[in-house]
Protein backbone atom coordinates (compact mmCIF):
# COMPACT_ATOMS: atom_id res chain seq x y z
CA UNK A 1 0.00 0.00 0.00
CA UNK A 2 2.85 2.41 0.75
CA UNK A 3 4.19 1.84 -2.77
CA UNK A 4 0.75 2.74 -4.19
CA UNK A 5 0.70 6.00 -2.21
CA UNK A 6 4.17 6.91 -3.49
CA UNK A 7 3.21 6.23 -7.13
CA UNK A 8 0.01 8.28 -6.83
CA UNK A 9 1.87 11.14 -5.16
CA UNK A 10 4.50 11.26 -7.93
CA UNK A 11 1.82 11.29 -10.64
CA UNK A 12 -0.14 14.12 -9.06
CA UNK A 13 2.93 16.20 -8.16
CA UNK A 14 3.51 16.75 -11.89
CA UNK A 15 -0.11 17.81 -12.30
CA UNK A 16 -0.04 20.59 -9.69
CA UNK A 17 2.88 22.58 -11.13
CA UNK A 18 2.37 25.74 -13.19
CA UNK A 19 4.48 28.58 -14.55
CA UNK A 20 3.89 32.19 -15.55
CA UNK A 21 5.79 35.34 -16.44
CA UNK A 22 6.65 37.61 -13.48
CA UNK A 23 4.38 40.66 -13.45
CA UNK A 24 3.51 43.90 -11.65
CA UNK A 25 0.26 45.84 -11.15
CA UNK A 26 -0.88 49.29 -10.01
CA UNK A 27 0.19 48.56 -6.43
CA UNK A 28 3.80 48.80 -7.60
CA UNK A 29 3.51 51.24 -10.53
CA UNK A 30 1.86 53.93 -8.35
CA UNK A 31 5.10 54.06 -6.35
CA UNK A 32 7.19 55.10 -9.35
CA UNK A 33 8.64 58.61 -9.15
CA UNK A 34 10.65 60.69 -11.57
CA UNK A 35 14.36 60.59 -10.73
CA UNK A 36 14.34 57.25 -8.89
CA UNK A 37 17.60 55.32 -9.08
CA UNK A 38 17.80 51.84 -10.60
CA UNK A 39 18.32 50.31 -7.15
CA UNK A 40 15.17 52.03 -5.83
CA UNK A 41 13.16 50.77 -8.80
CA UNK A 42 14.47 47.23 -8.25
CA UNK A 43 13.43 47.45 -4.61
CA UNK A 44 9.94 48.63 -5.62
CA UNK A 45 9.20 46.50 -8.71
CA UNK A 46 11.70 43.66 -8.51
CA UNK A 47 13.70 42.44 -11.49
CA UNK A 48 12.41 43.35 -14.97
CA UNK A 49 11.18 40.72 -17.40
CA UNK A 50 14.08 41.68 -19.69
CA UNK A 51 16.47 44.55 -20.52
CA UNK A 52 15.63 46.03 -23.92
CA UNK A 53 18.48 48.54 -24.26
CA UNK A 54 21.68 49.40 -22.48
CA UNK A 55 23.97 51.57 -24.54
CA UNK A 56 24.82 55.30 -24.92
CA UNK A 57 22.27 57.40 -26.87
CA UNK A 58 23.05 61.02 -27.74
CA UNK A 59 25.97 61.21 -25.33
CA UNK A 60 23.90 59.88 -22.39
CA UNK A 61 23.95 56.48 -20.75
CA UNK A 62 20.43 55.20 -21.55
CA UNK A 63 19.05 51.91 -20.18
CA UNK A 64 15.58 50.51 -20.90
CA UNK A 65 13.82 47.89 -18.72
CA UNK A 66 10.57 46.10 -19.58
CA UNK A 67 8.00 44.75 -17.09
CA UNK A 68 4.80 42.77 -17.69
CA UNK A 69 1.66 44.37 -16.24
CA UNK A 70 -1.56 42.64 -15.24
CA UNK A 71 -4.83 44.20 -14.12
CA UNK A 72 -6.79 43.08 -11.04
CA UNK A 73 -10.05 41.11 -11.03
CA UNK A 74 -12.58 41.67 -8.24
CA UNK A 75 -15.15 39.16 -7.04
CA UNK A 76 -18.73 39.92 -8.12
CA UNK A 77 -21.60 39.70 -5.66
CA UNK A 78 -24.11 36.86 -5.93
CA UNK A 79 -26.89 35.87 -3.59
CA UNK A 80 -27.85 32.22 -3.32
CA UNK A 81 -29.69 31.36 -6.51
CA UNK A 82 -29.86 35.04 -7.50
CA UNK A 83 -28.34 37.15 -10.28
CA UNK A 84 -24.69 38.19 -10.39
CA UNK A 85 -24.02 41.83 -9.49
CA UNK A 86 -20.91 43.25 -11.15
CA UNK A 87 -19.05 45.48 -8.69
CA UNK A 88 -16.46 48.21 -9.17
CA UNK A 89 -14.36 47.24 -6.15
CA UNK A 90 -14.28 44.38 -3.67
CA UNK A 91 -12.27 43.08 -0.74
CA UNK A 92 -11.88 39.83 -2.70
CA UNK A 93 -9.32 40.42 -5.44
CA UNK A 94 -6.91 38.41 -7.56
CA UNK A 95 -4.53 39.15 -10.43
CA UNK A 96 -6.03 38.85 -13.89
CA UNK A 97 -5.22 35.66 -15.78
CA UNK A 98 -4.04 37.63 -18.84
CA UNK A 99 -1.14 40.02 -19.33
CA UNK A 100 -2.39 43.54 -20.13
CA UNK A 101 0.66 45.34 -21.54
CA UNK A 102 4.40 45.90 -21.25
CA UNK A 103 5.64 48.79 -19.11
CA UNK A 104 8.85 50.34 -20.47
CA UNK A 105 11.12 52.18 -18.02
CA UNK A 106 13.86 54.47 -19.32
CA UNK A 107 16.90 55.46 -17.22
CA UNK A 108 19.45 58.13 -18.06
CA UNK A 109 22.56 58.51 -15.94
CA UNK A 110 21.10 55.98 -13.45
CA UNK A 111 17.89 58.05 -12.97
CA UNK A 112 14.34 57.15 -14.04
CA UNK A 113 13.29 59.72 -16.65
CA UNK A 114 10.27 58.06 -18.31
CA UNK A 115 7.84 55.14 -18.08
CA UNK A 116 5.20 54.27 -20.66
CA UNK A 117 3.09 51.33 -21.83
CA UNK A 118 3.78 49.27 -24.94
CA UNK A 119 0.95 47.05 -26.20
CA UNK A 120 2.04 44.39 -28.71
CA UNK A 121 4.39 46.83 -30.39
CA UNK A 122 6.33 45.39 -33.30
CA UNK A 123 9.70 46.97 -33.98
CA UNK A 124 12.79 45.79 -35.83
CA UNK A 125 14.98 47.34 -33.14
CA UNK A 126 13.15 45.72 -30.24
CA UNK A 127 14.14 42.37 -28.85
CA UNK A 128 11.29 39.91 -29.27
CA UNK A 129 10.99 37.55 -26.33
CA UNK A 130 9.24 34.16 -26.51
CA UNK A 131 5.86 34.25 -24.81
CA UNK A 132 4.94 31.97 -21.92
CA UNK A 133 1.50 30.45 -21.28
CA UNK A 134 -0.82 32.67 -19.26
CA UNK A 135 -1.66 30.94 -15.98
CA UNK A 136 -3.70 32.49 -13.21
CA UNK A 137 -1.75 32.62 -9.97
CA UNK A 138 -3.77 33.94 -7.06
CA UNK A 139 -1.88 35.04 -3.98
CA UNK A 140 -2.92 34.12 -0.46
CA UNK A 141 -3.38 37.77 0.46
CA UNK A 142 -5.60 38.77 -2.48
CA UNK A 143 -8.26 36.02 -2.58
CA UNK A 144 -11.06 35.10 -0.24
CA UNK A 145 -12.04 31.79 1.33
CA UNK A 146 -14.81 29.76 -0.31
CA UNK A 147 -17.09 26.98 0.96
CA UNK A 148 -18.44 24.04 -1.08
CA UNK A 149 -21.10 21.87 0.56
CA UNK A 150 -20.88 18.16 -0.31
CA UNK A 151 -23.29 15.23 -0.51
CA UNK A 152 -21.82 11.81 -1.29
CA UNK A 153 -23.21 8.35 -1.97
CA UNK A 154 -20.63 6.02 -0.42
CA UNK A 155 -19.77 2.43 -1.24
CA UNK A 156 -17.31 0.68 1.06
CA UNK A 157 -15.92 -2.64 -0.22
CA UNK A 158 -13.46 -4.91 1.58
CA UNK A 159 -12.26 -8.49 2.02
CA UNK A 160 -12.15 -10.33 5.35
CA UNK A 161 -10.37 -13.63 5.95
CA UNK A 162 -12.51 -16.62 6.90
CA UNK A 163 -11.04 -19.95 8.03
CA UNK A 164 -13.68 -21.76 6.02
CA UNK A 165 -13.88 -19.72 2.81
CA UNK A 166 -10.63 -17.73 2.68
CA UNK A 167 -11.01 -14.03 1.85
CA UNK A 168 -14.71 -13.14 1.61
CA UNK A 169 -15.80 -9.93 -0.11
CA UNK A 170 -18.27 -7.66 1.62
CA UNK A 171 -19.58 -4.14 1.05
CA UNK A 172 -21.59 -1.43 2.79
CA UNK A 173 -23.18 1.74 1.47
CA UNK A 174 -24.52 4.96 2.87
CA UNK A 175 -24.58 8.75 2.72
CA UNK A 176 -21.92 11.23 3.75
CA UNK A 177 -22.21 14.99 4.25
CA UNK A 178 -19.35 17.44 4.27
CA UNK A 179 -17.82 20.72 3.23
CA UNK A 180 -14.70 21.96 1.46
CA UNK A 181 -13.19 25.17 2.82
CA UNK A 182 -10.60 26.46 0.37
CA UNK A 183 -8.62 29.46 -0.83
CA UNK A 184 -7.01 30.09 -4.25
CA UNK A 185 -3.22 29.91 -3.86
CA UNK A 186 -0.34 29.20 -6.23
CA UNK A 187 -2.59 28.54 -9.23
CA UNK A 188 -4.88 26.04 -7.47
CA UNK A 189 -7.41 25.75 -4.64
CA UNK A 190 -5.96 24.65 -1.30
CA UNK A 191 -8.09 23.91 1.74
CA UNK A 192 -9.71 21.43 4.10
CA UNK A 193 -12.11 18.58 3.30
CA UNK A 194 -14.35 17.77 6.29
CA UNK A 195 -17.01 15.03 6.10
CA UNK A 196 -19.13 12.77 8.32
CA UNK A 197 -21.84 10.12 8.05
CA UNK A 198 -20.92 6.76 6.53
CA UNK A 199 -17.33 7.29 7.57
CA UNK A 200 -15.69 10.55 8.60
CA UNK A 201 -12.56 12.41 7.71
CA UNK A 202 -10.50 15.59 7.89
CA UNK A 203 -8.06 16.11 5.02
CA UNK A 204 -5.95 18.80 3.41
CA UNK A 205 -6.71 18.94 -0.32
CA UNK A 206 -5.21 20.46 -3.47
CA UNK A 207 -7.52 21.11 -6.44
CA UNK A 208 -6.26 21.93 -9.93
CA UNK A 209 -8.29 22.56 -13.08
CA UNK A 210 -6.95 20.81 -16.19
CA UNK A 211 -8.65 20.11 -19.53
CA UNK A 212 -12.03 21.25 -18.17
CA UNK A 213 -11.91 18.92 -15.14
CA UNK A 214 -10.99 19.53 -11.50
CA UNK A 215 -8.35 17.08 -10.25
CA UNK A 216 -8.24 16.74 -6.46
CA UNK A 217 -5.68 15.05 -4.21
CA UNK A 218 -6.21 14.93 -0.43
CA UNK A 219 -4.01 14.00 2.53
CA UNK A 220 -5.12 13.39 6.10
CA UNK A 221 -7.27 10.92 8.03
CA UNK A 222 -10.47 9.19 6.92
CA UNK A 223 -12.02 6.39 8.99
CA UNK A 224 -14.88 3.96 8.34
CA UNK A 225 -16.19 1.57 11.03
CA UNK A 226 -17.26 -1.56 9.13
CA UNK A 227 -19.63 -4.19 10.49
CA UNK A 228 -17.45 -7.22 9.79
CA UNK A 229 -13.88 -5.87 9.42
CA UNK A 230 -13.59 -3.33 12.20
CA UNK A 231 -12.07 0.10 11.66
CA UNK A 232 -10.72 0.83 8.17
CA UNK A 233 -8.69 3.96 7.52
CA UNK A 234 -7.13 5.90 4.66
CA UNK A 235 -4.63 8.76 4.51
CA UNK A 236 -4.91 9.56 0.80
CA UNK A 237 -7.82 10.34 -1.53
CA UNK A 238 -8.11 11.11 -5.25
CA UNK A 239 -11.01 12.91 -6.93
CA UNK A 240 -12.15 14.00 -10.39
CA UNK A 241 -14.90 16.63 -10.80
CA UNK A 242 -16.68 18.58 -13.53
CA UNK A 243 -18.52 21.87 -12.95
CA UNK A 244 -22.13 22.38 -14.08
CA UNK A 245 -24.77 25.06 -13.63
CA UNK A 246 -28.35 23.84 -13.17
CA UNK A 247 -31.15 26.43 -12.91
CA UNK A 248 -28.58 29.04 -11.92
CA UNK A 249 -27.04 26.91 -9.17
CA UNK A 250 -23.27 26.30 -9.49
CA UNK A 251 -22.68 22.58 -8.93
CA UNK A 252 -19.84 20.13 -9.36
CA UNK A 253 -20.24 16.37 -9.91
CA UNK A 254 -17.48 13.85 -9.48
CA UNK A 255 -16.05 10.62 -8.17
CA UNK A 256 -13.62 10.11 -5.29
CA UNK A 257 -11.66 7.03 -4.32
CA UNK A 258 -9.63 5.88 -1.32
CA UNK A 259 -7.60 2.74 -0.74
CA UNK A 260 -8.16 1.60 2.85
CA UNK A 261 -6.14 -0.42 5.34
CA UNK A 262 -6.57 -1.80 8.85
CA UNK A 263 -4.23 -2.15 11.82
CA UNK A 264 -6.75 -4.13 13.87
CA UNK A 265 -5.22 -7.53 14.69
CA UNK A 266 -8.65 -9.00 15.40
CA UNK A 267 -9.39 -8.99 11.65
CA UNK A 268 -7.37 -10.15 8.66
CA UNK A 269 -8.40 -7.60 6.04
CA UNK A 270 -7.44 -8.01 2.38
CA UNK A 271 -8.13 -5.38 -0.26
CA UNK A 272 -10.36 -2.52 0.89
CA UNK A 273 -11.45 0.67 -0.82
CA UNK A 274 -14.03 3.42 -0.67
CA UNK A 275 -15.80 4.99 -3.67
CA UNK A 276 -17.82 8.19 -3.33
CA UNK A 277 -20.15 9.69 -5.94
CA UNK A 278 -20.20 13.33 -4.89
CA UNK A 279 -22.12 16.48 -5.76
CA UNK A 280 -20.84 19.83 -4.48
CA UNK A 281 -22.77 23.09 -4.22
CA UNK A 282 -20.33 25.94 -4.77
CA UNK A 283 -21.45 28.42 -2.10
CA UNK A 284 -19.11 31.42 -2.51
Amino acid sequence: MKKLYIIQLVLFSTMFSSWNNPYINTTETLQLEYGMSKSNVLETLGNPLYVEKGWPVNDSNTIVWVYKVRTTDVQSKQTTGGPVEVVKSSNSKKPSSSEHHDLVLTFKENKLVNWESKIEEKSTSAIEMPSMPNISVASAASSSWAIDFKLSAVNESYEVWSWWDGYVSDSESGIRLGANISKPMFGMNIGFDISFGTGSGIMLFLEKELFGFDFVVSFGTDVFESESAGELYSAFKLGLFRDFTISGYPLSFGIENMVRDSDNYDYDVGEASSTLMTVKYKFR
